[in-house]
């Protein structure tokens, strides 16, 4: 099976594209943080001003890294950032998906809040002088689940 050649790394425009959208210290920051031996490496030798002369695509390549590789390895931190960003706002919208699931409770409108209308019990409210309405199932089942009360069956 004859194998694929790649081209030169300075003849690869992937490289350039990733320089020229993204700065070298952004880049080389990310890369510091995935825990990557090769992309600490070649982080390192980005910021050395004993490599200042080579293109990205040498270093990357003298690392033995592609630009594919470097993408992917930015790109999980990137997601990794969002996610953080993300789990952020979980606590607002939490509580926004839990106020539809309460129920509400007030005086009966028909009654006024007395429990009767002309001496006779009030029909809407069956005398109590108020009303109460079950909160929103959907959100009510998605809180419990969320919280662990309940487990997600099968159905819907």
């Amino acid at each position: 099976m004859k194998m694929k050649r790649l081209s030169p790394p300075h003849k690869q425009s992937l490289f350039r594209q990733i320089e020229a959208t993204t700065a070298t210290e952004e880049i080389a920051n990310s890369l510091i943080a995935t825990g990557d031996a090769r992309a600490s490496r070649l982080s390192e030798m980005m910021l050395d001003p004993a490599y200042a002369r080579m293109s990205f695509a040498q270093l990357c390549s003298r690392v033995g890294l592609s630009a594919g590789d470097v993408m992917r390895l930015y790109c999980q931190k990137q997601a990794s950032i969002a996610m953080m960003r993300m789990a952020q706002q979980l606590p607002d919208i939490m509580e926004n998906l839990a106020l539809p699931a309460l129920g509400q409770r007030g005086l009966c409108v028909k009654c006024a809040g007395k429990g009767t209308i002309s001496g006779s019990t009030c029909t809407d409210c069956c005398g109590s002088g108020e009303f109460r309405t079950m909160g929103d199932i959907r959100a009510l089942r998605l809180v419990f689940e969320i919280t662990g009360v309940t487990h997600r069956s099968g159905r819907n």
